[in-house]
C-alpha cells in the first residue's frame, strides 16, 4: 500500500485545510496590522501618591495635574503630543512602516502557502516546481523591497545631515 496516494475524499479535506490555513493567516495579518497601526498600552498600572508617614494610596483622578505630569516629562524628553504635532515626515514614516509591515505579512503568507503547496504536492513535479517558484520569488521580492528601503533611507539621511551643517 502506497501511503502517498490521496483518495478523493482526502483531497476535499486537504482543500478544506488549505482554506482554513489561508483564512487564519488573513486574520493574523489583519490583527498584526491593527497592532502595528494602533499599539496597545504597555502598562495599565494605577498611579500612586505618597501620603505623609510613608504609606501609599492610589492617586485620585481629581488631582491637580490631570495627566500626572506626563506632558512635562514628554516636553523635557523632546517629544511632542497631540494630533497637531504630527509632521509630514512623521506621517510618511508611519505609512512606510505600515507598508513594510504589510509586506512582511504578505511574505510570510506566501512562504507558508508555498511550503504547504510543496508538502501536499505528493511527488507531482509540476506542483513542486510551482511552489519552489513561489518561495524563491517571494524571497527575491522581499530582498528587493528591503534593499530599496535601505537605499532610500541612506540617501535621505545623508541629504538631511548634509543640509543641517
Amino acid at each position: 500500500m502506497n501511503l502517498f496516494l490521496i483518495n478523493p475524499a482526502m483531497l476535499n479535506k486537504v482543500k478544506l485545510l488549505k482554506l482554513h490555513i489561508i483564512s487564519f493567516l488573513i486574520l493574523l495579518a489583519i490583527a498584526a496590522g491593527f497592532f502595528l497601526i494602533n499599539p496597545p498600552q504597555l502598562a495599565l498600572a494605577q498611579p500612586v501618591r505618597i501620603i505623609d508617614g510613608g504609606s501609599s494610596a492610589p492617586a485620585t483622578p481629581a488631582s491637580s495635574d490631570p495627566d500626572y505630569g506626563l506632558t512635562a516629562v514628554a516636553q523635557k524628553a523632546g517629544l511632542t503630543s497631540g494630533a497637531s504635532a504630527t509632521t509630514l515626515p512623521q506621517l510618511l514614516g508611519r505609512i512606510v512602516g505600515a507598508v513594510l509591515a504589510l509586506v512582511g505579512v504578505i511574505f510570510l503568507i506566501l512562504i507558508v502557502y508555498g511550503g504547504i503547496m510543496w508538502m501536499t504536492a505528493g511527488g507531482n513535479d509540476e506542483k513542486v516546481k510551482k511552489s519552489r517558484g513561489i518561495i524563491i520569488n517571494s524571497t527575491i521580492g522581499l530582498i528587493i523591497i528591503l534593499a530599496a528601503y535601505a537605499i532610500v533611507n541612506f540617501v535621505f539621511t545623508t541629504v538631511l545631515t548634509a543640509t543641517k551643517k
